[in-house]
């Protein structure tokens, strides 16, 4: 696989993990809503690569402005976010053997 087509699931990594320390007290990310609204798809089933790629265009976009309304740990208002951003079941196309290799590339074709 191709750096460069990693290089977004690792900025995505490292978004996490920075994000991951900050306590729930102060939790000032936006609600899960307001990233769907702003065209991040809903958490509420295993993303493709398209959807990463507008989850990380919005990451990024919210990294330059307000990096403290990234999605949160155990949030109240975006934890759901960011556990679908964690599910590894985003990527059982990517391990599954019964697939073919054309169908998993396409899984990460956008990067």
């Amino acid at each position: 696989m191709c750096v460069t087509r990693i290089a977004p699931i690792i900025f995505v990594l490292f978004v996490v993990a920075g994000v991951r320390a900050q306590a729930p007290a102060d939790d000032r990310s936006l609600p899960t809503q307001a990233y769907q609204d702003r065209g991040v798809p809903s958490p509420n089933q295993p993303w493709s690569g398209d959807d990463f790629e507008k989850l990380i265009a919005e990451l990024q976009r919210v990294r330059q402005t307000t990096p403290d309304q990234l999605p949160r740990v155990e949030s109240a208002r975006s934890g759901t976010l960011f556990a679908r951003i964690i599910a590894t079941e985003n990527f059982t196309t990517l391990a599954a053997k019964n697939v073919n290799p054309v169908e998993r590339w396409k899984v990460l074709d956008p990067w």
